[in-house]
């Protein structure tokens, strides 16, 4: 975990790589976007999955899970809203 609490904290562990990548926005208003793509048929799937963190003006943090296709969304997994 940092030291000094963020509004997110990512981590990512993938085999073959030595070290963890953990990282998270410095601004107090900081966001972030993952983007998830996967294999299909010896090419890239035009399905994503995205993961993207804002933080709006009345100090609400949103996190988003989102199926993606061809960059528009399919549906919305998981919604977590939490007060700054």
């Amino acid at each position: 975990m940092p030291r000094n609490v963020r509004n997110f904290w990512i981590e990512v562990k993938a085999d073959g790589v030595k070290n963890l990548v953990a990282t998270g926005p410095k601004a107090k208003d900081g966001g972030f976007k993952i983007v998830i793509r996967q294999r299909e048929n010896g090419g890239i799937s035009p399905r994503t999955i995205e993961v993207v963190g804002v933080t709006d003006s009345n100090g609400m943090i949103r996190t988003t899970t989102s199926v993606m296709k061809n960059g528009e969304a399919e549906s919305s997994v998981i919604e977590l809203t939490t007060k700054r």
